[in-house]
């Protein structure tokens, strides 16, 4: 498979298994010093952490889920999502949480916005849930999965 519009050119010749162990400044497009300031925010150092970090998961769910959402009030459907939103988001529609800065995620602190902002140009959730850098981490996580399906717990489905 080849992956070099994903990774680094150093790092295109590794297994995926070997990448995720990886620096995240080798995901092509972030740099060292972004990948200094997500360790700082998160203390993520590795490829498999950045596609673990459970913001940029809540984010990229928003926005999957958006297409399938109707334009009421939270409170008006059977969604809830108040432990991945903070307290005055609750009650907002998917498209006004997308809309609102990555703050707006639970447990996510204004400085961690601040340097995810540094990092990767991420300001809203929507952004974040967008983000190239935390799709091609992603994709690669799940990917190694298939080259050793004895890690995978799903993969005897």
């Amino acid at each position: 498979m080849n992956i070099k519009n994903a990774v680094d050119k150093a790092y295109e010749t590794m297994s995926l298994r070997d990448i995720l162990k990886s620096p995240v400044s080798a995901i092509q497009g972030v740099s060292a010093m972004a990948a200094k300031r997500l360790k700082e925010a998160f203390r993520i150092s590795t490829v498999e952490q950045f596609a673990k970090l459970r913001f940029a998961k809540w984010a990229w769910s928003l926005v999957s889920m958006e297409k399938y959402s109707r334009k009421e009030k939270a409170d008006t459907t059977t969604l809830n999502i108040n432990k991945a939103v903070d307290k005055a988001y609750e009650d907002k529609t998917i498209k006004e949480i997308l809309d609102a800065p990555v703050s707006a995620l639970q447990g996510l602190s204004e400085r961690q916005a601040e340097l995810l902002a540094k990092a990767l140009r991420v300001r809203t959730v929507r952004k974040l849930g967008t983000s190239k850098a935390f799709h091609k981490a992603m994709a690669i996580y799940f990917m190694a999965l298939s080259e050793d399906t004895n890690s995978d717990p799903n993969s005897q489905l």
